[in-house]
């Protein structure tokens, strides 16, 4: 059973899953077995994957359970969780159902599960009270958790509680890391992983052209707008080929505010970017959005980032903090071409891909 936010369409969720679906369809019993999706939107899900992955199945129990605690808090979702079995509720119940049959529960990536988004933190109880009812192995792999702010008392006993039915917990980040092993007590804090982000499951798919591509990654804000303002016909005319990166629907909006100024942009929709992102090495990526910078710097591509919140610098400063060559916009003056830089992400993309395989092996080799 494989749990997580995607399933909106959201790129880095959908690239996540697509990753996932992949591992565990090779490696573990999911390839002779039933292999549950649980996601937002189930249509979106099957919509998406099934052409790839005709055998698994697709649901959003997990995410209609978790919306009766929307107005919870973090920790109370937490609770609600792992009371599940105990509920009256019945999405509730029927979310505790299937997850107490699975073998496995997989709580994937990446940054959902914090205060931004709290009801999330009802999957993580869940799998506690999955594993204490029927002995299911729960895992969870890349998770970002901040924003989140330190518990009380009760509440770190709350997580010490559902830590103890976790084989491993990887998290992708330092904040996430640093955060469990100052909450948690005793030896649970040796079951947390400071690992990567679910994307480095695997490499990045090569592309091999001659021609140097501008990608271009924004949300419908301001920032978006002023980076679009910024780019000079002279900067985009350094290159060869125009992608503009739709990694939610609502990045069309910001899509047609950059095709006024310069209709010649491609746009790439999240298939699209699952299947063939075509990031090269000379290419620059301008971006607001998280796993687009993640691809583009393990391709050795070179570029700048917008973050404009703590919970976008904490994810990419991760990437930063890998040797990622991408700079964070100051107002940059994109009135030249951005000007290449080395991508130390990139020449340790294959070690990166090796550890995260790692965590995927041990997965795998749950019975």
């Amino acid at each position: 059973m494989l749990v997580g936010g995607g399933g909106i369409p959201n790129y880095g969720d959908e690239l996540i899953i697509r990753n996932w679906l992949t591992w565990h369809g090779s490696h573990s019993t999911a390839a002779t077995h039933d292999l549950i999706v649980e996601g937002y939107r189930s249509r979106v899900l099957q919509s998406t994957f099934s052409d790839s992955f005709p055998r698994a199945k697709w649901s959003h129990n997990v995410r209609n359970a978790r919306l009766a605690f929307r107005e919870a808090g973090f920790w109370g979702a937490l609770d609600g969780g792992l009371t599940s079995g105990r509920s009256d509720t019945r999405s509730v119940k029927s979310a505790f159902e299937q997850a107490k049959s699975a073998a496995v529960m997989h709580i994937h990536g990446g940054g959902y599960i914090n205060q931004k988004w709290p009801s999330h933190a009802f999957v993580l109880g869940l799998a506690a009270a999955a594993h204490t009812a029927s002995g299911t192995h729960v895992v969870a792999t890349g998770l970002g958790l901040g924003p989140l702010s330190d518990p009380n008392a009760e509440q770190r006993r709350l997580l010490d509680q559902v830590v103890d039915s976790f084989e491993l917990i990887e998290v992708r980040d330092e904040f996430s890391y640093e955060y469990l092993q100052r909450n948690l007590t005793g030896a649970r804090r040796e079951k947390i992983i400071q690992g990567l982000d679910d994307a480095f499951l695997y490499p990045v798919p090569p592309h091999e052209s001659n021609r140097r591509t501008l990608h271009v990654s924004l949300r419908d804000d301001k920032a978006g707008e002023g980076m679009i303002e910024r780019m000079s016909p002279e900067f985009v005319g350094a290159f060869d080929r125009h992608i503009f990166w739709a990694c939610k629907p609502a990045d069309t909006v910001a899509y047609a505010k950059l095709a006024k100024k310069y209709p010649f942009f491609e746009v790439a929709g999240v298939r699209q970017l699952l299947d063939t992102p075509r990031l090269g090495a000379r290419d620059v990526m301008i971006t607001e959005r998280f796993h687009p910078h993640l691809m583009a710097a393990r391709a050795g591509a070179t570029g700048v980032f917008w973050s404009g919140s703590s919970y976008y610098d904490t994810k990419h400063g991760s990437l930063v903090a890998l040797g990622s060559p991408f700079i964070p916009d100051g107002d940059t003056d994109f009135s030249v071409p951005e000007q290449h830089r080395a991508s130390r992400i990139a020449v340790e993309d294959a070690a990166n891909v090796a550890q995260k395989q790692v965590v995927g092996w041990r997965i795998s080799n749950l019975s």
